[in-house]
Formats: structure tokens, C-alpha cells, sequence
């Protein structure tokens, strides 16, 4: 393989083949991990040659690598406004929706992008793992068999397919399949041993190394196969990281180190060793307990809990985690908003104790008022002072982290609330329990992203099994006296999960009539075609614009019936709003844009125009007697030139104003009622205090300036308020009654830190 300095000296001697050398030396760097430095090559020879695909398609996928999606997707906009029938960027596209959770979206790009390439097998790939997603699984299969047809040595299908067997029960394919994750860039990168592999053989007389990998929750799981190994190994060594160490030190058949042993005469992976030792979903070694509390652990957790002594009832001990690690890259589909949790609190006779490391919500306070709540994790350093903490429960309620496998192995009965993507070890074929773990429940989603059905379930049991404990009386003797509080105060809290959509009923006036028919087909390619959409529209005949905005229409809060009413849209884009409220009863929506804001794309590509708006406009059967669109900056709206308002939208638009407050006054000089803004906000996420979780969440009331792209990596973005501070611009501008929420309380990606105000003027 060539090296990053071979390519670099030829790139400064081949003049005009130096954008194709800057692509190479990128692409070593790329396999290697260096990242950033990858992308400022890949920018360079953007620079150099603007209107070359190549280095526009590497430069989004390491951007997209690095979790930059918005920006990799911008990039490949900007390549599709030159070259239109790309394959490449077309699935490029699909699979950042897909990667945000927007499946529909994604597999439309995907399939178009097989229509221009029918050979690519990298979108084969894609399309198996859109099926995965969502629930597909025979499709699934067929996709991932006809790219390996197409391309039989394609390393990342044969790690889906891998996935996909296991989750399907087909153990005997799956774990073989598996092994291709060496195979990848990140695999590539792995340990170095100086020993060979196991290959499953016979171990009498030898020392087997057993090497961490992925997660703690995969070395919780897995670490049972370890006591196996020693059963006939001369000796066992398992290398973990350092918060593992003191409680695997428990298991005695095995020697626990944190740093890489010089002797050893065989080495396996911890994920392997199912696959050396056979596993199929019947002989899983699922003896509990394989996880061992140290005595002195136990009797210094023990004072934590104090039974009543003036009560013949002891309440049930229940643990919960209701979020896993912020950077996991499914972490908005397992993880639950606590504010969803509420119903669970009301159920009587438990003790509650969070088991949740990071994270602790705003509302937590007012939820678990007056519920017995435990809070012990600031004074946790490691897996086991959680393990003696959760040995003293009588349940454990977790989402998909390593609590559920910790509180597995330790065999304590454990319920699993799973997304209905779940990951392969929960096995599809199986409804409520596991062969990995025999105490283990498993509660699961129905519809992706909805939690409630799971909550209410879980509620249910929680109940049962108090009820079965002695801790509370039977369901008929008592009633919710504590429910959740009220959304009655001025700052609220809206909790969404992406990317759940809301498809609402076609509008009942203020419309023409077209017939569906042949025109189906080519209005679905005319959105395809376009360079770029930015908002998901629903049409008629189950059509959406194959945009990914807004992520959570019903997080806007929106009156349900807008009759009579007359909206201006501020910064329309393709115009979902406008469109929302005359399918809610407006009389009549005036939509403005200046056309100025890119997303992220280059100011020197004109592409921006209203031919989005206008085709959904058609579309949808709207005429121009009630629904217009103008050409126009906010700071010229004016009453002599529009008229006066009902209600106003400023959805997208804050962060982009140089002048904010003037821009706010515009609005609020021609509005009779309400001023809906929607804006990214500092709450939770500051580029210049550390990113996401390094915000202002205490309420204060500032603007941050970016003057550079420093939000976003947009030039376009000036200013982000916090909530509070929203909301109070919207109060000196002449609204006495304001409102606002965060679309996010948690949010795990910088655009979903976002928030909502809505300010009204009340007589």
C-alpha cells in the first residue's frame, strides 16, 4: 500500500494530477483514523477543482464519518446541483437519512440511485439495512444478497448480514459473518498480538488471552465464555478497562488485567468467543449468577437502604436507567425522555433508585417528589459499586445498556425496554425473554420512537408485582394521588424522538381538485430530481417530498384549527408550514424568503428558488388566492406592503438574522395575535463551552455570536439565544403572554438542540 508521504510528494510535483493525489493521500489518511486532517485535504482539492464529483463524494462521506451529517448532506446537494444522475451521491444522500432515523426518505434515494446504477453494490447495502430498520427482514436479506452477488468481498454487507442472521436466531451464519467486522476500517486499526488466533482448539496447557472490545455492556455479556475457556486452559487472561477490572476480579477462574500481558500463546476477541465455542440460541451458557459482589462492596452499599420500622409494608427496591451514552449511534432510538417515565412513578410501594450514571434531567425533582428516590451514582467509581447497589433490588427497569447485561449476569430480575429496532442479541423470535439472561423481561416497542404503549406495559407489571410483593393494595383500593405535574408553567418541556412524523389529513378547503393518475409517477421523480429538499412534505397518494424537516411537526404545538386565520411564513423553503396551516383552515398564507440561507452550501451555487414551494403548491391543489409567495427580507415586511396577521411563523430563520430583535419588531408591527419562533438554543449545546451537554441549562439570559461558523459550521448562523432569552426578546417586542419548550430535554446531536416560543398578545 502506497504511503501517506509517497502520495504527498507526488501530489506537490503533478501540477494539474494533484487533485487526484490530494483524493489518494486522503483516503490512506481516512484508514488510518486521521480524520480532520483527511478533510482538509479533501477541502483543498475541492477548492481546486469546484467542479469535480470525486473529491465532493469523498469530503461528504468523512464528514460523514465523523458525525457531521447536516454538513456531508449540504456537500453532496452541492454536488448534485453539477452532476445529477450520480448514483454515488444519490445513495451518499440515502444514507445520512437513514442515519438520521428518516427511512422513507433514505430508501427513496437509494432506489434512485439503483435506477441510474444497478450495479452499485454499495446501495444494495444500504437498501438491506433501510429493510433492517425497519422490520423488513426478508427484503433486508435479498438486498444484502445481491450486493455480495455484485461485490462478494463488500466487508460492510457482510457485517450487516451478520447482524441481521443473529437478530433472526440463524446463529450457525451469523457469528461467521460477524468476523467480518476485522475487515472494516475501524477493525483494521484493532490490537496488535504476538500470538496467533483461536481458532476453537483445543486449549489444555496453553494461556488464552481474551481482548476487550466494543462496549462494557458486550464485556458483560461475554465474559461468561471466559469461566468456559478456563475449564480446560493452563490459564485465562481477559484485558478490560479499568472501571471492569475490580468486578470481573471476582470471577475466580480467571486473571482480570487492564494492560496488554507480554506472554500469552493464544489470543480471542471477547465478541468471538460465542463463535469459537458454537453458540446457537439452545446451548447459550446462561447459568446465572456469573457476576460475583465482593463482601466488602456489599456492606458498604448497604446503608443506602433503611426498611420502615413503623410499617409492616417494605417497598419494592426498583433501579432504573432510562438513557444510554449520548455518542452511541442508536442512542436516540433506546434512549427515553424521563419525562415519559411519569406513569411509572405514581405506582405505590416503591423505592426508587436511579442507576443512571450521567444525565440527570431538569424535571427530575418534580417527577420523583415525594416517591422515596435514591440517587447513589455521584458516589459510584466503577461497575462494582452499580453491581452491589443492584444486588440490594428486588428489579431493575433499564433501557439497552449495560445495566440490562449487568444486572443479567448478576441474575437479578431485570426488564428491557427495547426500540422496535432492537440490537441482534435481543432475537426477534423471541417475544419477552432471552436466552442470554433467565431472569430478564423484555418489553418492546410495537412503532418506532413510541414509547408510551412500552411505559404503560411496564406500569402495568410494576403494579402486579408490587401488588404480589405485599408493598400496596390490590388495584381496586387506590388511585393515582400524585400525578405528573401540570404543563402549566411558563417554560415547558416538549420531549421528542426523531425522526417520528405525523401525517395529517388532507385539507377540507381552500382547494382545487386533481385527479391522481400518471402525473404520480413523474411528480415523484421531479422530487427526486431537485438538488435539494429541505423540508418532507405529505402530498396526496401516500407521496412525501423527500426532505428531512421538520423532524417533529406536533413538537411546534400548533393550534389544530387555524380557520379564518391569516399567516405569514417567514423563510417558507419548500414551504411545509404555509402548506400546514391551510390544512388546518386558514383563509389565506403569504409565504416570504429572501432565498438567502444555503444550509451549508457554497453562496456561489445559485440554486435556490421557489420551484419546491411551487410544485407542492400544484401538488396539493392550493391557488395563489390563498396561497402567495413573495421574494422578500423580514426587515421589509410592513403593513402598506402585506397587511396585518393573525398569526405569524419565524420557524428556522432567528439564528440567521443579523439584526434579531429588529427583525422581531418587523414582525411584531403587523401581527393582531400570536409570533411563533423556532431557533437552535445555547440550553444544551455551546460550541464555545465544549458542545453538546456544556450549554447555559440554569436559565440565563444571553445570545451567543458567531461570527465565523462556529454553529453548525454554517456562515449563515449569527446568533442562538437560550430559551429564556427567546422568549423574552418576544416579550419587549409587545407579547404579554409567552411559552416556550425545548424540542429536545436531551438532546444527543447539536441540531436537535433546538427550541420553541410563543408569544401572544392576550387583552
Amino acid at each position: 500500500m502506497a504511503s501517506v508521504d509517497g502520495c504527498r510528494a507526488a501530489s506537490a510535483e503533478a501540477g494539474v494530477k494533484e487533485v487526484g493525489l490530494l483524493c489518494d493521500e486522503a483516503r490512506l489518511l481516512r484508514e488510518q483514523g486521521r480524520f480532520p486532517e483527511a478533510e482538509r485535504l479533501l477541502r483543498r482539492a475541492v477548492a481546486l477543482e469546484p467542479t469535480a464529483l470525486a473529491p465532493r463524494l469523498a469530503l461528504g462521506e468523512i464528514l460523514y464519518v465523523m458525525g457531521r451529517d447536516a454538513e456531508a448532506d449540504a456537500i453532496l446537494v452541492h454536488a448534485l446541483a453539477m452532476h445529477p444522475e450520480s448514483a454515488d451521491a444519490f445513495r451518499a444522500r440515502g444514507r445520512i437519512a437513514t442515519a438520521r432515523h428518516v427511512f422513507d426518505v433514505g430508501e427513496r434515494m437509494v432506489r434512485h440511485a439503483l435506477t441510474l446504477d444497478p450495479s452499485l453494490a454499495e446501495a444494495y447495502c444500504d437498501l438491506g439495512w433501510i429493510c433492517h430498520c425497519t422490520g423488513r427482514y426478508v427484503d433486508a436479506e435479498l438486498a444484502f444478497r445481491k450486493a455480495l452477488q455484485l461485490q462478494p468481498d463488500h466487508v460492510r454487507t457482510r457485517c450487516n448480514l451478520g447482524f441481521l442472521q443473529l437478530l433472526l436466531g440463524n446463529y450457525a451464519e451469523g457469528w461467521i459473518s460477524h468476523e467480518a467486522r476485522w475487515l472494516t476500517e475501524s477493525g483494521r486499526r484493532r490490537v496488535e498480538f504476538n500470538a496467533p488466533a483461536w481458532d476453537g482448539g483445543d486449549l489444555a496447557g496453553r494461556t488464552l488471552l481474551i481482548q476487550h472490545e466494543q462496549g462494557f455492556g458486550d464485556a458483560l455479556q461475554f465474559v461468561r465464555y471466559a469461566r468456559l475457556a478456563a475449564a480446560t486452559a493452563a490459564k485465562v487472561i481477559v484485558v478490560v478497562p479499568k472501571p471492569l477490572r475490580r468486578l470481573l476480579e471476582e470471577i475466580p477462574e480467571i486473571t482480570v488485567v487492564c494492560r496488554m500481558p507480554m506472554h500469552y500463546d493464544l489470543y480471542c476477541h471477547m465478541a468471538s468467543l460465542p463463535y469459537r465455542f458454537g453458540t446457537t440460541p439452545d446451548n447459550i451458557p446462561a447459568e446465572v449468577p456469573y457476576l460475583f459482589v465482593p463482601v466488602v462492596a456489599r456492606k458498604r452499599w448497604s446503608a443506602l437502604f433503611v426498611d420502615p420500622v413503623d410499617s409492616e409494608r417494605r417497598p419494592l427496591r426498583v433501579g432504573i436507567v432510562w438513557a444510554g451514552q449520548a455518542l452511541h449511534v442508536n442512542d436516540s432510538l433506546r434512549s427515553i425522555s424521563f419525562e415519559l417515565l411519569a406513569p411509572l412513578f405514581s405506582v405505590p410501594g416503591i423505592q426508587w433508585v436511579s442507576l443512571q450514571k450521567d444525565g440527570r434531567p431538569d424535571e427530575m425533582d418534580d417527577l420523583v417528589a415525594g416517591r422515596g428516590w435514591i440517587d447513589p451514582m455521584g458516589d459510584v467509581d466503577d461497575f462494582e459499586d452499580t453491581a452491589a447497589i443492584i444486588d440490594q433490588l428486588d428489579l431493575v427497569i433499564t433501557v439497552c445498556t449495560s445495566v440490562t447485561h449487568l444486572a443479567g449476569g448478576l441474575g437479578k430480575k431485570v426488564w428491557t425496554l427495547l426500540s422496535a429496532y432492537p440490537d441482534w442479541r435481543w432475537l426477534i423470535t423471541r417475544a419477552e425473554d432471552s436466552p442470554w439472561y433467565p431472569t430478564m423481561r423484555l418489553f418492546r416497542q410495537s412503532v418506532l420512537g413510541d414509547w408510551e404503549p412500552v411505559i404503560a406495559a411496564v406500569r402495568q407489571a410494576l403494579f402486579e408485582a408490587a401488588h404480589a410483593a405485599g408493598a400496596c393494595d390490590a388495584p381496586e383500593t387506590w388511585t393515582d394521588a400524585n400525578p405528573a405535574p401540570p404543563k402549566d408553567f411558563q417554560v415547558t418541556l416538549a420531549e421528542t424522538t426523531p425522526p417520528i412524523q405525523t401525517r395529517l389529513a388532507e385539507p377540507t378547503g381552500n382547494r382545487q381538485t386533481t385527479d391522481d393518475g400518471p402525473w404520480l409517477e413523474k411528480l415523484e421523480q421531479r422530487f427526486i430530481a431537485s438538488p435539494f429538499w429541505y423540508h418532507r412534505i405529505p402530498l396526496r397518494s401516500n407521496i412525501e417530498t423527500p426532505g428531512w424537516a421538520p423532524l417533529n411537526p406536533e413538537a411546534y404545538d400548533l393550534p389544530e384549527r387555524m380557520d379564518g386565520l391569516r399567516v405569514l411564513d417567514v423563510g417558507a423553503w419548500d414551504g411545509y408550514w404555509t402548506f400546514e396551516a391551510l390544512r388546518r383552515g386558514a383563509r389565506e398564507v403569504v409565504a416570504i424568503d429572501d432565498l438567502s440561507d444555503g444550509l451549508g452550501v457554497a453562496a456561489d451555487i445559485p440554486w435556490r428558488n421557489w420551484e419546491n414551494f411551487d410544485v407542492c403548491r400544484e401538488a396539493l391543489g392550493f391557488d395563489e388566492s390563498v396561497c402567495k409567495r413573495y421574494t422578500m427580507s423580514v426587515y421589509d415586511v410592513a403593513e402598506a406592503t402585506l397587511g396585518r396577521f393573525d398569526v405569524i411563523f419565524l420557524f428556522g430563520v432567528f439564528n440567521q438574522l443579523r439584526h434579531p430583535l429588529l427583525g422581531l419588531e418587523r414582525l411584531a408591527a403587523v401581527c393582531d395575535r400570536s409570533l411563533h419562533v423556532e431557533a437552535a438554543i445555547v440550553d444544551n449545546f455551546s460550541p464555545y463551552r465544549g458542545g453538546i451537554g456544556c450549554g447555559y441549562p440554569n436559565g440565563q439570559m444571553l445570545l451567543e455570536y458567531y461570527a465565523n461558523a462556529e454553529l453548525g459550521n454554517a456562515v449563515e448562523n449569527r446568533w442562538a439565544p437560550t430559551l429564556h432569552a427567546l422568549g423574552a426578546m418576544l416579550q419587549t417586542v409587545g407579547f404579554n403572554r409567552i411559552e416556550g419548550w425545548k424540542l429536545s430535554d436531551a438532546p444527543s446531536r447539536q441540531y436537535l438542540c433546538r427550541g420553541v416560543v410563543r408569544g401572544d398578545r392576550v387583552v
